[in-house]
């Protein structure tokens, strides 16, 4: 038997190791492509234990550029994240210790968290990563044909 090259070998564990994508390793994978990730900022403090604020940021999953003006909807509340891509929910009225966030952006797959506990959690930040969405858009502008 020949004995393989090891150039060759290290050239090829290189080949295999670069093609694997950092960025779907860190992300909580949801129904889509992308996902989000959660990084709990501060726990319940004592003095104010109902006040939750919920921060984030919104990316392009394949690029990691920010997506500006993207809604968020956090149970029956819609907000919208800056033109830096950042958006910040705060409440001090809850009812559930759990909810979820769903963040929508035009001609990008709808990403949902699963149920956040926010049981003894004062600040969260969720950063979520998009989808390009490979869906055709309609044209709704030619009403002209009749069905």
């Amino acid at each position: 038997m020949k004995k393989h090259n090891p150039i060759l070998m290290l050239f090829i564990f290189l080949l295999v190791l670069s093609s694997c994508s950092p960025m779907e390793k860190i992300l909580i994978p949801t129904y889509n492509k992308g996902g989000y990730k959660i990084k709990i900022i501060e726990i319940n403090s004592k003095t104010n234990p109902i006040n939750l604020k919920i921060t984030g940021k919104v990316f392009d999953a394949t690029n990691g550029k920010i997506l500006s003006n993207a809604q968020l909807v956090i149970g029956c509340f819609k907000i919208q994240n800056s033109s830096q891509g950042e958006y910040t929910f705060k409440t001090n009225n809850l009812k559930n210790d759990f909810f979820y966030i769903e963040a929508i952006f035009t001609g990008y797959k709808t990403i949902q968290t699963d149920f956040i506990d926010l049981t003894n959690k004062n600040e969260i930040q969720i950063d979520f990563y998009l989808a390009e969405d490979d869906r055709p858009f309609i044209n709704c502008e030619d009403k002209t044909q009749a069905f």
